[in-house]
C-alpha cells in the first residue's frame, strides 16, 4: 500500500497557493516508510514502480536540495531497459 503527500507550489502574478496532496511514503509491514527521507539505503532492495517496473537499489543516493529529499539510484531487473539505472524517489514504489 502506498500514501503519497506532496506540495506542489503555484505562482502567478505574485500569487502563491500551496497544493496538498496525501502522504507519500511506502508501507512495509504496517509501517509507513519515507524513502525520501532517508540519508542511505542498502543495495539489493526489490521495488515495483508506479509504472510497474521492476526494479532493485544499488546503495547509490542523491539528495535533491530544491526539494529537501532524497533518491535512491535503482536498477531495472526485468524487461525493457532491463540493466538500466536511474534516481527514483521511492516513496512512490511498492517495496517488494
Amino acid at each position: 500500500m502506498t500514501a503519497t503527500i506532496q506540495f506542489a507550489i503555484i505562482s502567478k502574478a505574485n500569487a502563491t497557493t500551496a497544493i496538498k496532496r496525501p502522504q507519500s511514503g511506502t508501507t512495509t509491514g504496517g509501517i509507513l516508510v519515507k524513502y525520501s527521507e532517508q540519508d542511505s539505503i542498502d543495495a539489493g532492495l526489490k521495488f515495483k514502480t508506479v509504472g510497474e517496473v521492476m526494479v532493485e537499489t544499488t546503495g547509490v543516493t542523491v539528495h535533491v536540495e530544491s526539494t529537501e529529499v532524497y533518491v535512491h539510484e535503482v536498477s531495472v531487473t526485468e524487461g525493457s531497459g532491463e540493466g538500466n539505472t536511474y534516481l527514483h524517489n521511492l516513496d512512490s514504489a511498492e517495496a517488494l
